[in-house]
């Protein structure tokens, strides 16, 4: 890998779509890294926050829905279009007006003085997160190859992780703290230096990369990739706690149809030699096409831990944020210290890594199951440590080997493209996982909105490993559909020849 010290002070921009740079340093990378975790980190930081912002705010449920449901929505439906984006501009630069997008609102998030502003403030940010994130991969697929860019994917499914515990531990202390009496609003505030930062580092030393010449704005594409996600996420989102309205329940087949319509409507194009928002033949690359399907089953189940598990910690155990957030910190280690790991055992063993990964998920999803049935309202955050480590190992013995498989035979001129559809099911796959495992968790419990594990404890516990073996069932799933994908990365060479053909 290119160090720092090494790269140009302006960095050379390539438009060559096929073939790879090795000009990505250790601190560009660092820093693109940087701003993935703060897309990553605000997703999740907000949560830890709603209690106080209903209190300040006078927010209503339903606002405090959004103010989660709206930067998802927005993020996920937008993902797709920011690829593109940053393959026709350059994505360097459209990682540049990403995240001073993303660190303007968020200083207006932070200085929001109604609930309404601040739900449409969250839809901008997560706008700016969808031009941001798509950037990173992409950079990543175009600038590095070989040893080097399997090191910078493990990086990258390493920061996917921690942003999920960075986000609920720094919520939880900076709530806590209630800095200068402001409350809720540094977790916004905090991505100020932050962002500068960034922006400061990426503009001097990120390598600038764009896709093939004369890539259009696909207008249908873009409208329909959008109404489909929303039409799928926002019911989904709010459905449960407004007790499906009628809305939500004929807006639900919206989604199906708008995807599907989608796909079609870029086949026509494709077929008359024009580039769609989202070009189906990239699911004809069979990396690809079996990654996003273990992707599918690995973040759903992903979805459904992350809320069960938060509900279960802190309204059943009656944790703190930070308490929450520190019974964590074993499945933090334990992805990250794999993440790593992968990327060497990957490249022994392949797509095997996965398979073994997803074996390791269910058996700690397993052992959760088995625990919370056997302690009942006993049940406690050290009980969990082993368990959670144990689904820390198995998550991360899959994400990071995906990304490297999924996206090896993607050309150049297209890893935006891909990188949004990828990142996009990812988001997708979250959201649709908190739902549904989620509605079978609270309706084990009776259709409470709280968890009470310990009154009585047999019901909460039911509900916990009911939950648990939803995702045994779909880690047993990724170890299945890994069979599916090419045995290893391809090498640079293959990338090459995929593309030239």
């Amino acid at each position: 890998m290119t160090s720092p010290a090494s790269l140009p002070a302006v960095p050379q921009r390539s438009t060559r779509s096929e073939g790879f740079s090795q000009t990505l340093g250790t601190l560009a990378l660092a820093t693109l890294l940087l701003g993935l975790l703060m897309a990553i980190v605000d997703f999740f930081i907000v949560n830890i926050a709603l209690p106080s912002i209903e209190s300040e705010l006078g927010a209503r449920p339903a606002e405090l829905e959004l103010v989660v449901a709206g930067y998802g929505a927005s993020y996920a439906a937008l993902l797709v279009l920011g690829g593109r984006l940053g393959d026709r501009f350059g994505r360097k630069r459209t990682f540049l007006v990403g995240v001073t997008g993303f660190t303007a609102t968020s200083v207006l998030c932070g200085l929001a003085p109604t609930a309404t502003l601040l739900v449409v403030l969250r839809v901008l940010q997560g706008s700016f997160s969808a031009l941001l994130v798509p950037q990173v991969l992409a950079i990543i697929q175009a600038s590095l190859s070989g040893p080097a860019r399997q090191r910078a994917l493990a990086a990258y499914g390493a920061t996917l992780g921690a942003g999920v515990v960075v986000g609920q531990l720094t919520g939880g202390v900076l709530v806590q703290l209630d800095i200068a009496g402001l409350g809720w609003r540094p977790i916004f505030l905090v991505n100020l230096p932050i962002g500068l930062l960034t922006l400061l580092v990426a503009a001097r030393h990120a390598p600038e990369h764009r896709g093939a010449s004369g890539i259009g704005f696909d207008l249908w594409g873009t409208l329909l990739v959008g109404v489909g996600i929303v039409a799928i996420l926002v019911p989904l989102t709010l459905g449960r706690d407004l007790g499906w309205p009628l809305w939500s329940i004929v807006m639900l087949p919206f989604g199906p149809a708008a995807v599907m319509a989608a796909v079609a409507h870029g086949r026509r194009l494709e077929r008359i030699g024009r580039e769609p928002l989202l070009p189906p033949s990239l699911l004809a690359l069979p990396g690809l096409r079996a990654g996003l399907g273990v992707a599918v089953a690995l973040f759903v189940a992903a979805g459904g831990f992350f809320l069960t598990t938060a509900l279960t910690l802190q309204d059943g155990l009656g944790l703190t944020p930070i308490a929450a957030a520190l019974t964590m910190v074993p499945f933090a280690i334990a992805f990250f210290v794999m993440s790593l790991a992968g990327r060497r055992l990957a490249a022994q063993r392949g797509a095997d890594v996965i398979r073994a990964g997803g074996l390791i998920y269910a058996t700690g999803t397993a052992m959760t199951a088995l625990i919370a049935l056997a302690a009942g309202s006993n049940l406690t955050g050290w009980l969990l440590a082993v368990p959670l480590g144990v689904v820390g190992l198995g998550q991360g013995a899959v994400v990071a080997p995906l990304i490297g498989i999924a996206m090896s035979g993607v050309p150049a001129h297209r890893a935006g493209a891909a990188s949004g559809l990828l990142a996009t099911t990812i988001q997708a796959s979250l959201a649709v996982g908190a739902t549904l495992i989620g509605l079978v968790f609270l309706a084990v419990l009776g259709g409470s909105t709280a968890v009470s594990i310990r009154v009585p404890g047999s019901t909460a516990g039911l509900a916990a490993a009911t939950a648990a073996i939803l995702e045994t069932m779909l880690g047993l799933g990724v170890a299945w559909l890994a069979g599916y994908l090419p045995r290893a990365a391809a090498t640079p060479e293959v990338a090459t020849l995929a593309e030239a053909a």
